[in-house]
């Protein structure tokens, strides 16, 4: 059976272009760049669609480039608790945005771009995958579907809408169990350390939860910041009550203090976009791949201007 082999290319470094021309020159397909989608948090380097020219079957890979092996098949696991009918949606608004562009240039590969997005619309059957490879191979090293499609059953494209959403709302006053409340402390410290242009920290997760810049920023502050100060000292093996609005609004003075004037609002749009990702994230997760991700969606939520 024929395939249409298609590859996005979200990540423009130069180190990854020798797997992109491999890739090439093993499957002749359609290669697009300059446009981005995220999963979760985290942007994959690339995406491989691959679908049957019968439009029954389609396979969706998201691809993570390292230099070492180790790092590569560590770095393809991050996806793995995604929602596969989240990434088949989004996949679907960014090809929406391809096609967009395709036109304005009067792109070439427009047909072929047409032809994919119709095909994922339709009643095709999809498999979305995780894999690592090598930046110097087109060979990928460890291929994982994601938890949600664990034997590989595929899913279909028309119920995209009704994929479970795991969103946090930050509001009022709430009783937050354990792992809430890890991923809301390491929400707010890494917000606080992206948006002050303190995110240098080249260690691990764990390593950033104890030593951090709000928590320098907060020491001998308690009276003046005590909801903040509570939150992000506290190590508890329990839940917790948290007053979002205070935390928020002493959010807001900390990053003023700072020079960065920035709206309560917004501040807890940025809370709440990566919570649920922030639950999933590993003490070994390496803090400049988690300020990337922290660093778009700081920058994709607008002002209330």
């Amino acid at each position: 059976m024929a395939h249409s082999f298609f590859l996005f290319r979200f990540d423009g470094a130069e180190v990854n272009a020798e797997f992109v021309t491999r890739w090439q020159e093993r499957h002749a397909g359609e290669v697009y760049s300059g446009t981005s989608i995220t999963v979760g948090l985290w942007t994959p380097d690339l995406l491989e669609v691959v679908f049957d020219d019968g439009g029954g079957s389609a396979r969706m890979t998201l691809i993570e480039l390292e230099q070492t092996e180790k790092r590569a098949r560590e770095s393809c696991r991050q996806y793995l608790p995604e929602s596969s009918l989240a990434i088949l949606g989004a996949v679907s608004k960014y090809l929406d945005t391809v096609l967009d562009e395709c036109r304005r240039r009067t792109d070439r590969r427009f047909d072929a771009f047409q032809r994919l997005k119709s095909a994922l619309n339709a009643q095709t059957k999809v498999i979305v995958r995780t894999a690592g490879a090598l930046r110097t191979s087109a060979d990928l090293l460890e291929v994982f579907p994601l938890r949600d499609q664990p034997d590989q059953s595929v899913i279909l494209p028309d119920a995209p809408d009704s994929a479970p959403q795991s969103a946090f709302v930050f509001g009022g006053e709430r009783l937050l169990v354990r792992k809430e409340l890890d991923a809301l402390r390491r929400v707010v410290r890494i917000v606080h350390a992206v948006v002050t242009r303190q995110d240098h920290d080249g260690g691990v997760l764990d390593g950033f939860s104890r030593r951090n810049p709000l928590r320098r920023v907060l020491d001998g502050e308690s009276s003046r910041y005590p909801e903040l100060t509570k939150l992000v000292s506290a190590n508890s093996h329990t839940g917790g009550r948290v007053d979002c609005g205070r935390v928020t609004k002493e959010l807001a003075e900390v990053l003023t203090a700072a020079g960065q004037h920035v709206e309560p609002a917004r501040i807890r749009n940025w809370i709440e976009e990566p919570h649920p990702v922030a639950s999933q994230f590993s003490k070994q997760d390496h803090m400049q791949k988690v300020f990337e991700q922290a660093r778009r969606v700081v920058a994709m939520v607008p002002s209330a201007d």
